[in-house]
């Protein structure tokens, strides 16, 4: 509110070792205190989801020791703007592998990310009936779509893992393998370690919009819901009803 200029960042417990201007000890004081004000109400009306970033992270503030900055993340410069970033960035993995999971129903498909998250993917992307469709009347993708997906299903979710180590992403696809068995659908991944075949796959992935756009007749996607979080558990039950909406 003066103008004053801090570095945001990590916080300890114990503000007295803090090395920070004393004006920035203060407001880290004052945040904490309304952290602790309000902790009933945070922990009853914050989201439980990874991705949201609707406003203030108040419950980001809520522990002992935290950072700053995650308070100005969703606050779009009503709080602070900023000089400097420091991004905290990861090298691209060397190795990926992608599985490729049928479903027989949209409804299956949505149900089994709670379970497949459980396996520490680095994506899990939908590619429902229409996409499908849609990409195997477009001459370009016909070759690709159809060495991937087998048979008609009414969904498919495209799961990837990644790292340094490319026998550690082989065994993950095997887990995954066998998780879909256990959830009924033995047979229903096909396994993709060939990275030209990945890149090309999600090729055709990322140029759904385009192909759902290209629909004729009047029957063409309009924007309805965007960039919503969902928890998992409530994925399928979500997305049912959101699909007779």
């Amino acid at each position: 509110a003066d103008g004053a200029e801090y570095t945001f960042g990590a916080t300890q417990a114990d503000l007295s070792t803090l090395d920070a201007p004393a004006g920035y000890r203060d407001l880290v004081q004052k945040v904490r205190a309304i952290a602790a004000r309000e902790a009933d109400e945070i922990a009853a009306r914050y989201p439980k989801v990874l991705r949201r970033v609707g406003g203030y992270n108040l419950d980001s503030v809520a522990a002992s020791a935290f950072n700053m900055s995650h308070l100005l993340v969703g606050s779009e410069g009503t709080l602070a703007y900023s000089k400097r970033i420091h991004l905290n960035l990861s090298p691209l993995p060397a190795h990926k592998t992608l599985g490729i999971c049928h479903f027989p129903t949209f409804y299956r498909a949505m149900e089994a990310p709670q379970h497949i998250v459980k396996l520490d993917p680095a994506a899990v992307e939908l590619v429902d009936r229409t996409m499908i469709g849609l990409a195997r009347d477009n001459p370009a993708f016909r070759p690709i779509v159809d060495q991937c997906v087998k048979g008609d299903p009414d969904a498919i979710l495209l799961v990837e893992f990644a790292g340094d180590a490319l026998d550690e992403q082989v065994v993950k696809l095997k887990q995954l393998v066998e998780l879909m068995g256990e959830l009924g659908l033995p047979g229903s991944v096909v396994e993709i370690t060939d990275a030209n075949l990945q890149r090309d796959f999600w090729e055709v992935r990322k140029a759904g919009l385009n192909i759902m756009m290209s629909m004729k007749g009047d029957g063409k996607p309009v924007s309805f819901i965007e960039d919503c979080a969902v928890p998992l558990e409530h994925l399928a039950e979500y997305t049912d009803r959101l699909t007779r909406v």
